[in-house]
């Protein structure tokens, strides 16, 4: 297995026009965009065409406003290219109302990585592992030692870029999406490696 440590350094070849920052209210409409383009491209494969149709602008609009509106406990990012947003994530500690805690192997302390969207055009440059890499500084920040992400199990693109770079899978459940489908989604769990 991979160090998992090289997860907060990886710093893609980007061109200058490329920028991280803190998301905002004002980037909600954007962000959104971007969710429901990656959402599309990654899950028409296996979630059914009524279950996609549920994946609105206004749907995911209100998902990254609740998300900004809970700052500080979860915490979003986004990249722009030249001022466009192009990517996007979402960050915070465990949300233990939301994710079952797998018995003993998730610590009280434990973070989250979660909504981890690159708009089709712009993957494979290194975006995504730029997004992860600063959502785990984020929560390392938070002193998370231990990082958590739940993945539908169908999802062979967001696993294998999990599993490449070293996450390890503790658990399977069953759960809902958009309410109605069933489906069956796998928990990574990523070590972020103190500094010696």
């Amino acid at each position: 297995m991979e160090n998992q440590a090289r997860m907060l350094s990886v710093v893609p070849d980007w061109a200058s026009t490329y920028h991280v920052r803190e998301a905002k209210l004002d980037d909600v409409v954007a962000m959104a965009s971007v969710t429901r383009s990656s959402w599309l491209k990654a899950f028409q494969s296996f979630l059914p065409d009524p279950v996609l149709k549920q994946g609105t602008q206004q749907h995911f609009e209100q998902l990254w406003r609740t998300i900004l509106l809970n700052a500080p406990e979860e915490e979003a990012i986004i990249i722009e290219d030249e001022g466009e947003v192009v990517a996007c994530g979402a960050c915070g500690m465990y949300r233990f109302d939301y994710n079952p805690p797998l018995g003993d192997i998730i610590k009280p302390n434990a973070g989250e990585l979660y909504r981890g969207y690159v708009t089709p055009v712009y993957q494979g440059y290194g975006l995504g592992r730029s997004l992860l890499a600063r959502r785990l500084a984020m929560l390392a920040a938070r002193g998370c030692s231990d990082v958590y992400t739940w993945v539908y199990e169908d999802n062979s693109s967001a696993r294998g870029f999990f599993e490449h770079l070293g996450a390890s899978i503790i658990g399977i459940r069953h759960g809902k999406t958009m309410g109605s489908h069933w489906f069956r989604e796998v928990c990574y769990r990523v070590k972020i490696d103190k500094p010696a």
